[in-house]
């Protein structure tokens, strides 16, 4: 294939987040028509979907994902799509999927891995060449949670940021609501966490309604958001097992991961067109807080949460730029002086925002490419550089290892070696011979 690079893009779900980002912009820019783009999709239903709106994809390990995955360049992914399969001399650049407080990799307790967690963090650290993040404090961070190389994070930025600034915001929100929103004075967005999944014991504690507060009624909440003409949307995680918990209002609409993925809209495609965000523990709203807009957090399991998943940095302050809402009273309080009043954890976000994004919330996937592709930067070779100092990194560090044990075992032989000494005497000694008498006596 005559391209400058073949470039695979694989995701979860299936065509979103930072990779979508990234290959939507790298599509539209004619520098890159040249360049081989494809997705590894998992759900077939996506395959006819994607391919209906002209992106080239393959499924996975269907007919012709061999052919395409062979003759891969570079493999974007965002959570562990693809390690299993990696063939020597291709990149693999990991974008991530947002950030969070939850502790994740080996930054995890060991009584929170769960069966097989273990393999898959080494099978990842083996198959990354690079990750690309927003800031040295996530380069920190990834360098712990991955234990790999700082050399090979780059602090490039999130494409999907990019999509926090689009004009379509507000028309993708309307459809994927199914609702004209101007009637409404404020359109807020709450976005649950899940509490237990993907085999884990529960990180938190989720109750059985819809905001998961104390002090709580359904019908309270319905008479709230009408008498101030809210709309509540509510979008819970894919995982969640408590995502069934409904109440039905006309000023509440519950989200649907089928029918977003369907219009092919992802969350920060329409998170611009919300007025204030209700988070908890999630990645969700991180870059809502680009636009300094205001956030609130329904967190009354942190003390269970810290135990049960960690935390990253031990700072309620720190991760929650804005307040933690316990009861319903509080909660209208709350959301009533971040509505009227701007400056109202304003610095809180500010701060959040320059430690986590560093100046890297604009043009994120056009840097990216520029220095991937256009800039004397040389992943292959970078890649094989740092793959011999990793290697030379191990070597030393096996060699020291043993060292250490020879050591140890040269010890354990000298204290053996004045053991057998210290016997002999005093299996020579009169004492012991005069003992040996008396017993021999003894025994007739």
């Amino acid at each position: 294939m005559n391209k400058k690079y073949n470039i695979i893009f694989a995701s979860h779900p299936d065509y979103s987040g930072n990779a979508k980002a990234l290959y939507e912009y790298m599509k539209k820019n004619k520098k890159y028509k040249d360049y081989g783009l494809s997705w590894v999709v998992y759900d077939e239903t996506n395959l006819k979907l994607l391919k209906n709106n002209d992106v080239d994809c393959v499924l996975y390990h269907g007919d012709k994902f061999e052919k395409t995955f062979k003759n891969a360049n570079i493999i974007f992914f965002t959570h562990d799509e693809l390690i299993a399969e990696k063939m020597p001399g291709q990149i693999y650049i990991y974008l991530s999927h947002g950030y969070s407080c939850k502790k994740f990799g080996y930054l995890l307790n060991k009584n929170n891995l769960i069966e097989g967690d273990l393999n898959y963090l080494n099978k990842l650290k083996e198959s990354i060449d690079y990750i690309i993040c927003a800031s040295d404090l996530w380069k920190f961070i990834y360098q712990d949670a991955f234990d790999i190389q700082r050399e090979r994070i780059l602090t490039l930025g999130t494409p999907k940021t990019d999509y926090i600034y689009s004009k379509k915001s507000y028309s993708n929100l309307e459809l994927i609501c199914q609702k004209n929103l101007k009637k409404y004075n404020k359109i807020l967005l709450y976005l649950p966490t899940f509490r237990s999944g993907l085999g884990r014991s529960k990180d938190g504690e989720f109750t059985k309604n819809v905001l998961n507060i104390e002090k709580y009624d359904d019908k309270v909440l319905d008479d709230y958001l009408k008498t101030n003409n809210y709309i509540l949307l509510i979008k819970y995680h894919p995982y969640e097992k408590n995502k069934d918990v409904k109440y039905k209002s006309d000023n509440i609409i519950y989200l649907s991961d089928d029918y977003m993925t369907k219009n092919l809209i992802t969350l920060t495609e329409f998170i611009s067109a919300v007025d204030l965000i209700i988070a908890d523990y999630s990645s969700a709203h991180v870059d809502f807080l680009v636009l300094d807009k205001p956030v609130c957090f329904l967190n009354r399991d942190i003390k269970q949460y810290k135990t049960n998943r960690g935390m990253i940095l031990d700072s309620t302050e720190f991760w929650f730029p804005g307040p933690s809402i316990k009861n319903f009273d509080n909660f209208k309080y709350e959301i009533s002086k971040l509505l009227n009043d701007k400056t109202y954890y304003s610095t809180q976000r500010k701060l959040f925002v320059e430690l986590t994004f560093q100046k890297n919330v604009k043009n994120i996937s056009k840097n990216i490419c520029k220095y991937l592709f256009e800039s004397d930067f040389d992943m292959s070779s970078n890649s094989k550089n740092i793959l011999m100092n990793d290697i030379d990194f191990k070597y030393k560090k096996l060699l020291a290892e043993n060292n250490n044990k020879q050591r140890q075992i040269n010890a354990l032989k000298s204290e053996i070696q004045d053991l057998k000494q210290k016997l002999n005497m005093i299996l020579n000694s009169k004492g012991w011979k005069i003992m040996e008498k008396i017993r021999k006596i003894i025994r007739r």
